[in-house]
């Protein structure tokens, strides 16, 4: 199973898991006269019927190349579409769990005082969900969740995998284009980006001008193989495209990239704009990294201690290099290459 296919199913088992207790309560608070296993059994049966679907969407869906042309879409529009498409659900489901589910059926839903509160009741968990869920987007994965729980209010020493990935004669390509035509060119270039990466199990930490910085927590950065996999389809699917960018944009662009890993401190920063920031001897080998590859003539460049935590990718074959001497560093810095097949 595909890392970010398991990070979207443990979102969903996380969302149901917040959302049954509140359903619970709210059951008892409809004064309910049945039991507890009824009580139980009407709260976490509506749950999965209403919620299940619209979550199972939400991770499943949302990332799929429908649901991509959807996010890509203004933020008011999407958020029309997708609680329009909720709303839907919600009250279809909210019949179905009334006949099959509830310990004591309504007769004729909806004309029931208490039929609507159930409705309004998952109309207040959906608004909810989806402003948690866009403010996550919004932020980047995890960063919310992380800025709530304070767990960087302090600064922490973490392992990251980071990957500085940078669109190669950026310059030319925006004289040549003219900034709106190569504005253009870069948000579609970019979106690439952001589904391989996320396909990949990691995410996207900074847009910097023409570029991207990609990182991977502690938790993936023991095997690099999927960041290698990464950058072998992102080429892939480019070179599959270029005849679309040339109709597009009369050029088609590519990319160079460097992969290094190691420690960064983490920590929030700022006031009036809050941040999560990494920071570090990490990051700034890995953007040296990505300069180096320019004057080397390589496209894929990774540090030796990156490359001995990349096993074998089909179509790559990691090339050790001689030790490069980086600006700013004072010993030179073992490295190899990507060598696409």
């Amino acid at each position: 199973m595909e890392a970010g296919l398991k990070r979207q199913l443990r979102s969903l088992v996380v969302a149901i898991a917040l959302i049954v207790p509140a359903a619970i309560l709210f059951t008892l608070a409809l004064g309910e006269e049945h039991g507890a296993l009824s009580v139980l059994v009407t709260a976490v049966g509506t749950t999965l019927i209403v919620g299940g679907p619209i979550l199972a969407a939400e991770v499943m869906v949302i990332d799929a190349p429908a649901g991509q042309r959807l996010r890509r879409r203004p933020l008011w529009q999407f958020l029309t579409l997708r609680f329009g498409a909720w709303s839907l659900w919600i009250l279809l489901g909210s019949l179905i769990a009334n006949r099959f589910v509830w310990a004591a059926p309504l007769a004729d839903p909806l004309a029931q005082a208490d039929f609507w509160l159930s409705i309004a009741f998952s109309f207040a968990a959906g608004l909810t969900c989806i402003f948690l869920l866009t403010v996550d987007e919004l932020l980047g994965p995890g960063v919310l969740v992380n800025l709530l729980r304070g767990r960087y209010h302090r600064p922490l020493t973490e392992e990251r995998a980071v990957v500085f990935l940078d669109m190669k004669n950026s310059t030319g390509l925006a004289e040549r284009l003219g900034p709106e035509r190569f504005l253009d060119l870069l948000v579609r270039f970019v979106d690439l980006v952001s589904e391989e990466v996320r396909r990949a199990g990691g995410a996207t930490y900074e847009y910097q001008g023409d570029g991207v910085i990609l990182v991977w927590d502690g938790r993936r950065a023991g095997d690099l193989t999927p960041a290698a996999v990464m950058l072998r389809r992102l080429k892939a699917r480019l070179q599959t495209q270029a005849g679309h960018y040339r109709a597009d944009f009369g050029v088609a662009p590519d990319f160079r990239a460097a992969l290094h890993v190691g420690p960064v401190v983490v920590s929030e920063i700022g006031d009036d704009k809050r941040a999560i920031v990494l920071v570090g001897d990490t990051m700034n080998t890995a953007a040296r990294l990505e300069q180096a590859a320019r004057d080397l003539g390589h496209d894929l460049i990774c540090s030796a201690d990156a490359a001995r935590r990349i096993g074998p990718v089909l179509g790559v074959t990691v090339q050790a290099l001689a030790p490069i001497a980086l600006r700013g560093k004072a010993q030179p810095v073992a490295a190899a290459a990507l060598v696409l097949a």
